[in-house]
């Protein structure tokens, strides 16, 4: 089958294969459930049973991720987004442990449990 459609493509025929129209339409389902992360936190939070402590850690660090990300929204996380705002945090003298035990932890669990990470 690859062979046909490669020798079509050689002879410079680039129509959709005919074939390709048998299988359906891909559909992404993985569509998060929460687009807060506010809300995607605190869900977090109750679905891994966060000691008090911890969720009074880190609440207030996907706070500042909201604000340095501009507005409350999981879609908009994405890894260089990510990588600037540690950047950012070491550049106001966080150390390196603060930011990957405190603030990289606080977002990855949050944004990781909802699979959105780009």
């Amino acid at each position: 089958m690859a062979d046909q459609h490669l020798m079509r493509n050689a002879n410079r025929d680039y129509t959709p294969d005919p074939k390709a129209s048998r299988f359906p339409e891909w559909q992404d389902h993985a569509k998060p459930q929460v687009s807060s992360m506010v809300a995607a936190f605190k869900a977090y939070a109750k679905e891994a049973e966060l000691g008090a402590r911890t969720v009074k850690k880190w609440g207030p660090i996907i706070d500042r991720l909201v604000v340095h990300v501009g507005r409350d929204d999981l879609s908009a996380v994405t890894r260089a987004l990510l990588i600037d705002w540690k950047d950012q945090l070491r550049a106001e003298g966080l150390t390196p442990r603060s930011i990957r035990d405190g603030y990289l932890a606080a977002a990855k669990a949050t944004v990781c449990t909802e699979n959105l990470i780009r």
